[in-house]
């Protein structure tokens, strides 16, 4: 027999969502990410380094600034790091220069970010930077802090064009649980962004679309199930016979009976090739006690065998070693 699960839908409902936001407009597209993170950058900074770089502390190799104006305009925040000189020495000056920018927030978690690798050049016996080199574009970092308070998990699950899964991945929260770290590529893409929420003792969970950031309702559903467990078969409670026939290209099942009083059963198992069962082990269950009885080589006829009251397992023997497939440790007694 087939493992069988069967779900029988009780009732349903569609449940409120509750939690802290309502709604999550900045993860529906890259660029209502950028908007977001904008108004979020306090600190620029920008640094270079090379190989042989040296007299770091007598020179200007990194240079941090506060956007103490709360600037959004794109060219002003460049002017925070351009009217800042990054000074720095080299022991050789034909090795490559990376320089770096950042934006980030008051916690100094990157938002923006950019970088750009450039070599000196030698003009008339000396060295200088090639002209444009210090142009550096720069791009949403890979993750983007988002502030929710009272948040205990995020996770976001990503699905194609049918609806199908692509891909479900945990998100990084905050230890205080105040924001949840959202990553850039999943923005406006389409599947759901789930926040889970732990507040005055009791866990509460939003949905949020990631194509729209807008919350989505949750469907609660109340279901049991019944499930039946493969090639194990029973019968009773106090059966007067098993007689089986089994298909000899599947497994012999195993056969389980119960009894409230005693009774003499006869049993038979056969295949529908015509093969009789060389005999059959029965082993009374939560004791381990086993007898073995021969059936008689007579289609159909079977063997009488006595039960008392209680639960047991019953094995049709095809294979005719009794010494070698006792279902148990103790030895068997034959009758028949």
């Amino acid at each position: 027999m087939k493992m069988i699960t069967v779900f029988a839908v009780m009732m349903f409902a569609s449940v409120a969502a509750f939690g802290q936001t309502s709604s999550l407009e900045m993860i529906s597209s890259r660029a209502a990410l950028k908007a977001y993170a904008l108004e979020k950058i306090v600190w620029a900074n920008a640094s270079v380094s090379s190989p042989s770089m040296v007299n770091f502390s007598s020179t200007r190799p990194f240079v941090e600034i506060k956007n103490s104006d709360g600037e959004i305009d794109t060219y002003k925040l460049g002017l925070l790091i351009w009217n800042n000189t990054l000074v720095f020495d080299v022991a050789n000056p034909k090795d490559p220069l990376w320089f770096y920018v950042q934006y980030s927030d008051k916690n100094r978690d990157v938002l923006f970010c950019g970088s750009r690798e450039t070599e000196l050049e030698q003009q008339n016996g000396c060295w200088r930077l090639p002209g444009g080199s210090q142009y550096i574009e720069v791009d949403l970092a890979y993750q983007i802090p988002i502030e929710v308070d009272g948040l205990s998990g995020a996770r976001a699950i990503t699905r194609d064009e049918n609806g199908e899964i692509l891909n479900q991945e945990y998100l990084r929260i905050d230890d205080r649980g105040g924001k949840f770290y959202f990553p850039t590529n999943l923005a406006g893409q389409n599947g759901e962004l789930i926040l889970t929420y732990y507040r005055n003792g009791s866990e509460s969970t939003q949905v949020f679309g990631l194509s729209n950031g807008k919350v989505q309702n949750i469907q609660r559903f109340a279901t049991s199930t019944w499930t039946s467990f493969k090639d194990i078969w029973s019968f009773g409670p106090d059966p007067f016979s098993i007689r089986m026939t089994f298909d000899p290209s599947r497994e012999i099942p195993l056969l389980t009976a119960k009894f409230t009083k005693e009774a003499s059963v006869n049993l038979y198992g056969g295949l529908y090739t015509g093969v009789i069962a060389k005999g059959v082990y029965i082993r009374e269950a939560r004791t381990g006690n086993v007898n073995y009885y021969q059936l008689p080589r007579v289609e159909y006829e079977g063997v009488t065998v006595p039960f008392k009251t209680g639960d047991y397992f019953i094995i049709f023997d095809f294979e005719g070693d009794s010494s070698s497939t006792v279902p148990s440790e103790s030895k068997p007694s034959e009758k028949g």
